[in-house]
């Protein structure tokens, strides 16, 4: 069903405008499976956490708002594992750095690495003011910005309460990814400070 909706949000949302939302979006849909079998079976299974890092952190490569979803889901693996929190960190941040720093490598081997950190890093970092918008105000334009989705969100939440009985569970088991998921975009958009309809597309 989203996947079929998918493409006229695209339109609907700007998005052939802003293609790094449509790039790093298969990233984070690939990453959020990749977790679920991460912890499938109540046991943590480490190439599966590597997977995942590396997934968001190529996503973060696109686009540097990944990393609170990096984040979000992060911490929904954690909370899952319980008591292997220091071998999982290892495996996950292992996977999240490769993407960033085969770039970082790529930049520095033709003497460009300061040019990609004040791009990448200290740029991004100063765009973080958005459209001179307040936090609390970008925090007010939120949810009315999400008007256009209500569609996709009601199905997802006839779907994530009632997936356990129509589909025998594996919806439901994906639930707290989903949720992380949301709310890690959630943040970003918020971070990002300026309400732009192609942000909702994340």
């Amino acid at each position: 069903f989203a996947a079929v909706l998918y493409p006229v949000y695209s339109l609907a949302l700007s998005g052939v405008n802003a293609p790094t939302e449509l790039m790093k979006a298969p990233f984070e849909v690939f990453a959020v499976v990749a977790a679920l079998e991460a912890v499938r079976g109540g046991r943590v299974r480490l190439g599966w956490v590597v997977a995942t890092g590396l997934l968001l952190g190529a996503a973060g490569t696109i686009k540097q708002t990944a990393a609170f979803t990096t984040v979000a889901l992060f911490s929904a693996i954690l909370w899952r594992v319980r008591g292997r929190w220091l071998l999982t960190t290892t495996a996950f941040s292992s996977g999240v750095v490769c993407a960033p720093l085969g770039f970082a490598l790529l930049f520095w081997g033709d003497g460009h690495l300061p040019a990609l950190l004040a791009g990448a890093v200290f740029g991004a970092a100063g765009r973080l003011g958005g459209d001179n918008i307040s936090f609390i105000g970008g925090l007010l334009r939120f949810y009315p910005s999400m008007k256009p989705l209500i569609v996709l969100l009601v199905a997802a939440t006839f779907m994530l309460t009632r997936g356990g009985r129509l589909l025998g569970g594996p919806l439901a088991a994906g639930a707290g990814f989903t949720v992380a998921w949301l709310a890690g975009e959630a943040a970003g958009i918020v971070a990002a400070r300026s309400m732009y309809d192609h942000y909702f597309l994340a």
